[in-house]
């Protein structure tokens, strides 16, 4: 499920423009970044379920294409999914 600045901003019944200068101020990073941690946090869960393949997973957790997740996961984790998925 992706969501955007305004849908977050809109939950917290905050003006995105508040949300997107006032949200680094406590995560260190900006909204972004932060969803796609967390994007990355559901597919780690997913990746010990062998069954289901690496572009499922990404389709799964908001990813458009699984070159995009593949390059987000190594970024954040160090590892491809696949090298990650093998250590588990």
């Amino acid at each position: 499920n992706k969501q955007s600045l305004t849908e977050v901003a809109k939950r917290l019944k905050v003006h995105p423009v508040t949300l997107s200068r006032q949200f680094p101020r406590y995560y260190n990073c900006n909204i972004g970044e932060y969803l796609r941690q967390l994007r990355i946090e559901r597919a780690v869960s997913l990746l010990s379920k062998k069954s289901i393949s690496i572009a499922d997973i990404a389709e799964h957790c908001g990813f458009s294409e699984a070159s995009n997740f593949i390059r987000c996961f190594k970024k954040q984790k160090g590892i491809t999914p696949e090298a990650y998925r093998k250590m588990i």
